[in-house]
C-alpha cells in the first residue's frame, strides 16, 4: 500500500522506506534518475523531513540510492538495484515458506545480503548466506528464518578460538543460529593534536584521554572555544543514535535497561537512580557544562566530519570509518586517538555490535553441509588474513575486530598502530551487545524522547521524564513480553 499507516507498530521511516524500495525494484523510480525531494515525500506521505531522511539515508547506505550535493538523490546503478531484485523475487519463489514468516510486532526483517555467497544449486539461483547484524539476529530466530547449525558448531574446530563474548548474540537456548564474522566496538575517539594543544598530555608527553565522566568533562571544557567553533564533545540528538549515549553512561553507572521479574517478565530498569543520574549527567554536558556542539541534530556523518575538520575533540564511536578518512587524506593516524568509554561507578564497560552468518533454513541436508563448508572456509583465519593482506594494498583497511582471539590486524596492516588494537581488544573483553528483546526498538525509539527532553529544554526534571517513558514502555510494549 502505498501510504503510511499510522496505527501500524512499524516506525514510519520504515513503512516510507519499504514503499520507496518498492517503487526502485519495481523501476516506477529508474536508475540515475533523480526521485522527488525530501520536502515533496514528506508532503505526499504527511511525515516529518527527519523521518524522509533517514528513510532515505538507510537505503542509500544499501547502494539503492546516491546522493549528490546541490543536485539531490538519485536511484542506484542498475546492477545494484539488480541484487535486491534478485532477492526480493527470486528468494521467496524458490523458498514459499518465507511467504508464511509473519513479522511480530515490534521485529525488523533485514533485507540485504552478500551477493559474494549467491551460489547455483541444482541449477537454481538460491540464497545460500545472509550477512545481518547481531542486533537483528534474534528477529530471524523468532521467525524461523535462519537454520539451527548447532550440531556443525559443536565439531567446528575454530569454536574455542572465536571471542565468547560474540557467541551471545547468536545463541538461544543452547542452540547456534549463526556465526559470528566481526564486531564494530564503541570507544571513545579523541583528537590527538588537540589534545597536546591544551597540555592534556601524560608524564611523556602524549596525550591522555580521560578514564571516567568526571575527567571527560573536565577535559571537555578545556576544549571547548566556541569562539572559533571548537567543542570538546560530541552529541548527536537525533532518535537512532541518542540512546546509546545514554546505554553507554547508564552502564558506567552500573544501571541496566530493562530487568527480570519473578513471574518472568520485563520490567522497565532505565528509571531507578542510576538512570536517573545518567540522563542528569546528558543535561549537565549540555546546559551546566556547554561542552557539547549547540547543533544537536547532527547525524554521525556530520559528527565524524566534525571530528575530522578539528571542530569536535572527542567522539563516542566505533572506529569503522577511520580508515576511509586517512586513506581520503582527511586525516594522519598521529592525529586519531583511541580510548576506552569513560568509567563511572563500574569499570570501563562498552558496547558492541556484531556481524554473523546465518545460513537459509530451507536446505536439505546435503545442500546444508555445502553451505557449511563453503562459510567455514570463508571465515576461516587464513581467508580473514589473506582479505586483510589485499585489503591492506589499497591503504588501511577497515578497522574491526575479527572473530578469533588469535588475530592481530595491526601484525598484517603495519600502518595501524599497535596503541589502537590493544584498546579495542580491552574494551571488548568487558563490552556487552547492544540490549535485545522482542520489540526492543520501539522500547528504544520511546526512550529517545526524555533524553531529547532534556538535550532541548534546560529546565526539565529528570526523574520525572524517565517515569513517563518507563510507564509507557511497561504498559504499551513490555507488559505483553514474558521470557520463556
Amino acid at each position: 500500500m502505498d501510504k503510511i499507516d499510522i496505527r501500524s507498530l512499524l516506525p514510519k521511516y520504515y513503512q516510507l522506506k519499504e514503499i520507496l524500495r518498492k517503487k526502485i525494484i519495481n523501476q516506477e523510480y529508474q536508475p540515475d534518475k533523480k526521485i522527488p525531494s525530501e520536502p515533496e515525500l514528506a508532503s505526499r506521505y504527511q511525515v516529518s523531513r527527519f523521518t524522509v531522511n533517514r528513510a532515505i539515508s538507510e537505503l542509500t547506505r544499501e547502494n539503492l540510492l546516491y546522493r549528490i550535493q546541490g543536485k539531490g538523490t538519485f536511484v542506484g546503478k542498475p546492477d545494484r538495484v539488480e541484487t535486491h531484485t534478485h532477492f526480493e523475487d527470486g528468494y521467496p519463489a524458490v523458498n514459499p515458506e518465507l511467504s508464511n514468516i509473519v513479522a511480530l510486532p515490534g521485529t525488523y526483517v533485514h533485507r540485504t545480503f552478500d551477493p559474494s555467497f549467491d551460489i547455483n544449486i541444482a541449477g537454481t539461483p538460491t540464497l545460500t548466506f545472509m550477512r545481518v547484524g547481531s542486533q537483528h539476529l534474534q528477529d530471524f530466530i523468532y521467525q524461523g528464518a535462519c537454520a539451527d547449525i548447532t550440531e556443525y558448531i559443536n565439531e567446528w574446530e575454530e569454536k574455542d578460538g572465536i571471542y565468547p563474548q560474540l557467541w551471545k548474540p547468536v545463541v538461544k537456548g543452547n542452540h547456534y543460529y549463526g556465526v559470528p564474522e566481526c564486531a564494530d566496538i564503541k570507544l571513545l575517539l579523541y583528537r590527538k593534536d588537540l589534545f597536546e594543544e591544551a597540555g592534556i598530555i601524560d608524564k611523556n608527553g602524549d596525550a591522555k584521554p580521560p578514564a571516567t565522566w568526571d575527567e571527560l568533562i573536565e577535559v571537555a571544557q578545556k576544549l571547548t572555544l566556541p569562539r572559533i567553533g571548537q567543542f570538546g564533545y560530541g552529541f548527536s540528538g537525533l532518535t537512532p543514535y541518542v540512546t546509546g549515549y545514554f546505554r553507554s553512561i547508564l552502564r558506567a553507572f552500573g544501571g541496566k535497561i530493562v530487568k527480570k521479574e519473578e513471574n518472568r517478565y520485563l520490567k522497565v530498569a532505565f528509571n531507578d537512580e542510576k538512570g536517573v543520574k545518567a540522563l542528569k549527567l546528558i543535561q549537565d554536558l549540555r546546559w551546566k557544562y556547554k561542552v557539547i556542539q549547540p547543533d544537536l541534530m547532527k547525524d554521525l556523518k556530520s559528527l565524524q566530519r566534525d571530528f575530522v575538520e578539528g571542530r569536535i575533540a572527542m567522539l563516542d564511536s566505533a572506529p569503522t570509518q577511520i580508515n576511509r578518512w586517512i586513506n581520503a587524506g582527511l586525516i594522519t593516524k598521529e592525529q586519531i586517538g583511541m580510548g576506552l568509554l569513560p568509567a563511572g561507578t563500574e569499570n570501563n564497560l562498552s558496547e558492541f555490535v556484531s556481524t554473523c552468518y546465518i545460513i537459509n533454513p530451507f536446505f536439505h541436508q546435503r545442500q546444508m553441509e555445502r553451505a557449511w563448508r563453503r562459510l567455514k572456509s570463508w571465515l576461516s583465519p587464513e581467508s580473514i588474513i589473506k582479505r586483510w593482506e589485499k585489503e591492506s594494498e589499497k591503504g588501511i583497511p577497515r578497522i574491526t575486530m575479527p572473530p578469533f582471539k588469535n588475530l592481530k590486524l595491526s601484525e598484517h596492516c603495519k600502518e595501524i598502530p599497535a596503541e589502537w588494537w590493544d584498546v579495542m581488544k580491552k574494551a571488548l573483553s568487558s563490552a556487552r551487545p547492544e540490549p535485545y528483546f522482542q520489540r526492543w526498538y520501539l522500547v528504544k525509539r520511546e526512550l529517545a524522547r526524555p533524553i531529547q527532553k532534556v538535550l532541548f529544554e534546560e529546565n526539565v526534571h529528570p526523574q520525572k521524564e524517565l517515569n513517563k517513558c518507563a510507564k509507557v514502555c511497561n504498559e504499551k510494549w513490555l507488559k505483553p513480553i514474558r521470557l520463556i
